[in-house]
Protein backbone atom coordinates (compact mmCIF):
# COMPACT_ATOMS: atom_id res chain seq x y z
CA UNK A 1 0.00 0.00 0.00
CA UNK A 2 2.65 2.60 0.90
CA UNK A 3 4.55 1.72 -2.11
CA UNK A 4 1.49 2.45 -4.27
CA UNK A 5 1.08 5.77 -2.42
CA UNK A 6 4.23 6.83 -3.37
CA UNK A 7 3.92 5.81 -7.04
CA UNK A 8 0.64 7.67 -6.94
CA UNK A 9 2.99 10.94 -5.76
CA UNK A 10 5.01 10.99 -9.16
CA UNK A 11 2.69 13.29 -11.06
CA UNK A 12 2.53 12.94 -15.10
CA UNK A 13 4.88 15.89 -16.06
CA UNK A 14 7.90 14.33 -14.35
CA UNK A 15 7.17 10.83 -15.90
CA UNK A 16 7.48 12.51 -19.09
CA UNK A 17 10.36 15.00 -17.66
CA UNK A 18 12.34 11.78 -17.00
CA UNK A 19 11.78 10.21 -20.39
CA UNK A 20 12.60 13.13 -22.48
CA UNK A 21 15.76 13.67 -20.59
CA UNK A 22 16.26 9.98 -21.69
CA UNK A 23 15.99 10.14 -24.95
CA UNK A 24 18.06 13.86 -24.84
CA UNK A 25 20.71 11.47 -23.16
CA UNK A 26 20.66 8.61 -26.03
CA UNK A 27 21.20 11.26 -28.47
CA UNK A 28 23.99 13.39 -26.68
CA UNK A 29 25.38 10.05 -26.56
CA UNK A 30 25.38 9.22 -30.73
CA UNK A 31 26.59 12.97 -31.13
CA UNK A 32 29.54 11.78 -29.42
CA UNK A 33 30.00 8.53 -31.22
CA UNK A 34 29.43 10.52 -34.22
CA UNK A 35 32.26 13.24 -33.59
CA UNK A 36 34.65 10.51 -33.09
CA UNK A 37 33.67 8.46 -36.29
CA UNK A 38 33.94 11.99 -38.08
CA UNK A 39 37.45 12.40 -36.81
CA UNK A 40 37.85 9.10 -38.27
CA UNK A 41 37.01 9.67 -41.82
CA UNK A 42 34.23 6.99 -41.43
CA UNK A 43 31.35 7.92 -43.45
CA UNK A 44 29.13 6.34 -40.48
CA UNK A 45 26.04 8.57 -40.69
CA UNK A 46 24.34 9.93 -37.57
CA UNK A 47 21.62 7.44 -37.68
CA UNK A 48 23.93 4.44 -38.80
CA UNK A 49 25.53 5.33 -35.37
CA UNK A 50 22.23 5.42 -33.33
CA UNK A 51 21.13 1.60 -34.89
CA UNK A 52 24.62 -0.10 -33.62
CA UNK A 53 24.75 1.73 -30.59
CA UNK A 54 21.25 0.85 -30.07
CA UNK A 55 22.72 -2.87 -31.29
CA UNK A 56 25.19 -2.29 -28.40
CA UNK A 57 22.66 -1.44 -25.79
CA UNK A 58 20.90 -4.61 -26.21
CA UNK A 59 23.70 -7.07 -25.65
CA UNK A 60 24.83 -4.85 -22.61
CA UNK A 61 21.64 -5.39 -21.18
CA UNK A 62 22.07 -9.36 -21.60
CA UNK A 63 25.75 -9.67 -20.45
CA UNK A 64 27.16 -9.03 -16.75
CA UNK A 65 30.02 -6.38 -15.97
CA UNK A 66 31.48 -4.04 -17.45
CA UNK A 67 29.50 -3.57 -21.22
CA UNK A 68 32.56 -5.24 -22.95
CA UNK A 69 29.76 -7.39 -24.62
CA UNK A 70 27.98 -4.18 -25.74
CA UNK A 71 31.50 -2.93 -27.44
CA UNK A 72 32.07 -5.97 -29.04
CA UNK A 73 29.00 -6.00 -30.84
CA UNK A 74 29.54 -2.14 -31.18
CA UNK A 75 32.81 -3.16 -33.41
CA UNK A 76 31.05 -6.12 -35.22
CA UNK A 77 28.52 -3.32 -36.62
CA UNK A 78 30.86 -0.94 -36.78
CA UNK A 79 32.97 -3.14 -39.56
CA UNK A 80 29.60 -4.48 -41.34
CA UNK A 81 27.96 -1.13 -41.79
CA UNK A 82 31.23 1.29 -41.87
CA UNK A 83 33.85 -1.04 -43.93
CA UNK A 84 36.47 -0.89 -41.30
CA UNK A 85 38.94 -3.39 -40.47
CA UNK A 86 38.54 -5.02 -37.05
CA UNK A 87 41.53 -2.68 -35.67
CA UNK A 88 40.30 0.41 -37.44
CA UNK A 89 36.69 -0.74 -35.55
CA UNK A 90 38.15 -1.64 -32.30
CA UNK A 91 40.20 2.11 -32.27
CA UNK A 92 36.82 4.05 -32.55
CA UNK A 93 35.19 2.07 -29.34
CA UNK A 94 38.47 2.08 -27.93
CA UNK A 95 38.63 6.46 -28.16
CA UNK A 96 35.10 6.46 -27.03
CA UNK A 97 35.41 4.61 -24.01
CA UNK A 98 38.29 5.99 -22.94
CA UNK A 99 36.94 10.11 -23.18
CA UNK A 100 33.72 8.56 -21.37
CA UNK A 101 35.62 6.94 -18.51
CA UNK A 102 37.83 10.20 -18.48
CA UNK A 103 34.73 12.05 -18.20
CA UNK A 104 33.33 10.14 -15.43
CA UNK A 105 36.70 9.75 -13.28
CA UNK A 106 36.53 13.89 -13.09
CA UNK A 107 33.21 13.81 -11.83
CA UNK A 108 34.14 11.33 -9.37
CA UNK A 109 36.69 12.65 -7.89
CA UNK A 110 35.19 16.06 -7.63
CA UNK A 111 32.21 14.19 -5.15
CA UNK A 112 34.77 11.41 -3.76
CA UNK A 113 34.26 12.78 -0.27
CA UNK A 114 30.40 11.95 -0.22
CA UNK A 115 31.11 8.35 -2.25
CA UNK A 116 30.92 5.12 -0.12
CA UNK A 117 34.26 4.22 -1.79
CA UNK A 118 37.63 6.30 -0.99
CA UNK A 119 39.43 8.30 -4.16
CA UNK A 120 42.16 5.99 -3.55
CA UNK A 121 40.11 2.87 -5.24
CA UNK A 122 38.39 5.21 -7.36
CA UNK A 123 41.95 5.99 -8.62
CA UNK A 124 42.99 2.61 -8.87
CA UNK A 125 40.08 1.27 -10.40
CA UNK A 126 40.48 3.33 -13.22
CA UNK A 127 43.75 3.51 -13.43
CA UNK A 128 43.44 0.26 -14.24
CA UNK A 129 40.64 0.57 -16.92
CA UNK A 130 42.52 3.54 -18.28
CA UNK A 131 45.63 1.28 -18.49
CA UNK A 132 43.45 -1.26 -20.60
CA UNK A 133 42.80 1.29 -23.13
CA UNK A 134 45.80 2.97 -23.40
CA UNK A 135 47.19 -0.17 -24.50
CA UNK A 136 44.64 -1.45 -27.13
CA UNK A 137 44.92 2.26 -28.30
CA UNK A 138 49.22 2.23 -28.20
CA UNK A 139 48.45 -1.24 -30.71
CA UNK A 140 46.24 0.38 -32.78
CA UNK A 141 48.39 3.50 -32.98
CA UNK A 142 48.03 3.47 -37.43
CA UNK A 143 44.80 3.03 -36.93
CA UNK A 144 44.09 6.80 -34.82
CA UNK A 145 46.92 8.35 -36.42
CA UNK A 146 44.62 10.91 -38.18
CA UNK A 147 42.44 11.28 -35.71
CA UNK A 148 45.14 12.73 -32.94
CA UNK A 149 45.68 15.39 -35.87
CA UNK A 150 42.33 16.87 -34.97
CA UNK A 151 41.96 18.54 -31.73
CA UNK A 152 38.92 20.91 -31.93
CA UNK A 153 36.91 17.28 -32.40
CA UNK A 154 38.57 15.81 -29.47
CA UNK A 155 37.27 18.82 -27.43
CA UNK A 156 34.41 18.89 -28.64
CA UNK A 157 33.86 14.61 -27.59
CA UNK A 158 35.56 15.85 -24.22
CA UNK A 159 32.60 18.89 -23.65
CA UNK A 160 30.12 15.89 -24.63
CA UNK A 161 31.38 13.26 -22.05
CA UNK A 162 31.12 15.37 -19.57
CA UNK A 163 27.64 16.92 -20.11
CA UNK A 164 26.70 13.12 -20.80
CA UNK A 165 27.64 12.35 -17.11
CA UNK A 166 26.17 15.46 -15.43
CA UNK A 167 23.30 14.22 -17.16
CA UNK A 168 22.71 11.10 -14.85
CA UNK A 169 22.43 12.42 -11.21
CA UNK A 170 20.29 15.28 -12.89
CA UNK A 171 18.15 12.71 -13.35
CA UNK A 172 17.92 11.30 -10.09
CA UNK A 173 17.96 14.21 -8.58
CA UNK A 174 14.83 15.90 -9.97
CA UNK A 175 13.55 12.55 -9.56
CA UNK A 176 14.44 12.11 -5.87
CA UNK A 177 13.99 15.89 -4.66
CA UNK A 178 10.37 15.45 -5.47
CA UNK A 179 9.90 13.11 -2.62
CA UNK A 180 12.73 14.83 -0.27
CA UNK A 181 13.45 18.49 -1.37
CA UNK A 182 16.64 18.65 1.32
CA UNK A 183 18.34 16.31 -0.88
CA UNK A 184 21.83 18.14 -2.33
CA UNK A 185 22.49 17.55 -5.87
CA UNK A 186 26.19 16.40 -4.85
CA UNK A 187 24.23 13.84 -2.64
CA UNK A 188 22.34 13.09 -5.52
CA UNK A 189 25.07 12.52 -7.67
CA UNK A 190 27.04 10.39 -4.85
CA UNK A 191 24.04 8.36 -4.94
CA UNK A 192 23.60 7.62 -8.87
CA UNK A 193 27.52 7.28 -9.28
CA UNK A 194 27.72 4.44 -6.88
CA UNK A 195 25.00 2.46 -7.96
CA UNK A 196 26.16 2.78 -11.68
CA UNK A 197 29.73 1.26 -10.07
CA UNK A 198 27.68 -1.43 -8.78
CA UNK A 199 26.36 -2.40 -11.84
CA UNK A 200 29.56 -2.23 -13.43
CA UNK A 201 30.60 -5.10 -11.41
CA UNK A 202 30.21 -8.66 -13.28
CA UNK A 203 28.13 -10.21 -11.44
CA UNK A 204 24.42 -10.06 -13.41
CA UNK A 205 23.06 -9.18 -16.42
CA UNK A 206 22.70 -5.65 -17.34
CA UNK A 207 24.16 -4.93 -13.47
CA UNK A 208 20.44 -6.27 -12.26
CA UNK A 209 20.08 -6.26 -8.45
CA UNK A 210 23.44 -4.83 -7.62
CA UNK A 211 22.26 -1.71 -8.97
CA UNK A 212 18.90 -1.75 -7.40
CA UNK A 213 20.12 -2.50 -4.09
CA UNK A 214 22.41 0.16 -3.81
CA UNK A 215 20.52 2.82 -4.82
CA UNK A 216 17.32 1.69 -2.77
CA UNK A 217 20.16 1.31 0.43
CA UNK A 218 21.65 4.48 0.05
CA UNK A 219 18.84 6.70 -0.01
CA UNK A 220 17.18 4.73 3.33
CA UNK A 221 20.53 6.20 4.47
CA UNK A 222 19.48 9.65 3.49
CA UNK A 223 16.39 9.07 5.58
CA UNK A 224 13.90 8.82 2.66
CA UNK A 225 10.79 6.45 3.54
CA UNK A 226 11.41 2.85 2.06
CA UNK A 227 8.27 2.74 0.13
CA UNK A 228 9.79 5.67 -1.55
CA UNK A 229 13.38 4.49 -1.61
CA UNK A 230 12.10 1.47 -3.68
CA UNK A 231 9.66 3.57 -6.25
CA UNK A 232 12.47 6.50 -7.25
CA UNK A 233 14.95 3.27 -7.94
CA UNK A 234 12.54 1.27 -9.77
CA UNK A 235 11.36 4.54 -11.77
CA UNK A 236 14.61 5.84 -12.04
CA UNK A 237 15.88 2.24 -13.60
CA UNK A 238 13.11 1.74 -15.80
CA UNK A 239 14.11 5.27 -17.43
CA UNK A 240 17.73 4.52 -17.58
CA UNK A 241 17.41 1.07 -18.16
CA UNK A 242 14.35 -0.86 -19.25
CA UNK A 243 12.93 2.42 -21.31
CA UNK A 244 16.53 2.81 -23.29
CA UNK A 245 16.70 -1.45 -24.29
CA UNK A 246 13.01 -0.98 -25.15
CA UNK A 247 13.98 2.24 -27.53
CA UNK A 248 17.20 0.29 -28.88
CA UNK A 249 14.65 -2.90 -29.66
CA UNK A 250 12.11 -0.61 -31.71
CA UNK A 251 14.81 1.50 -33.49
CA UNK A 252 16.52 -1.52 -34.27
CA UNK A 253 13.37 -3.00 -35.91
CA UNK A 254 12.43 -0.33 -37.93
CA UNK A 255 16.16 -0.01 -39.10
CA UNK A 256 16.46 -3.14 -40.69
CA UNK A 257 12.47 -2.78 -41.72
CA UNK A 258 13.80 0.45 -43.73
CA UNK A 259 17.22 -0.86 -45.21
CA UNK A 260 14.50 -3.80 -46.30
CA UNK A 261 12.19 -1.59 -48.04
CA UNK A 262 15.17 0.43 -49.03
CA UNK A 263 17.27 -2.56 -50.74
CA UNK A 264 13.56 -4.36 -52.44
Amino acid sequence: MEIIDSIGQIPLWLVFAMLGFQIATQLLVNLQWFWVAKAADSGLSFWNLFYINSQGAIVDSITPGVKIGGEAARVYHICKLGGFDAKRAASLVALQKLFSLSALFLLLLAISSRLPISAFWIALIFSALFAIFFLILKKLRPQISGIRKKPAIWGLVAMLSLLIWVFYPLKFYILASHFATDIGLIDAAAIAFSAYLVAMLPIFPGGLGGFEATMAGLLVAQSFALANAAVITIFFRFATFWFVLLLSLAFVGFYKLYLRRKNA
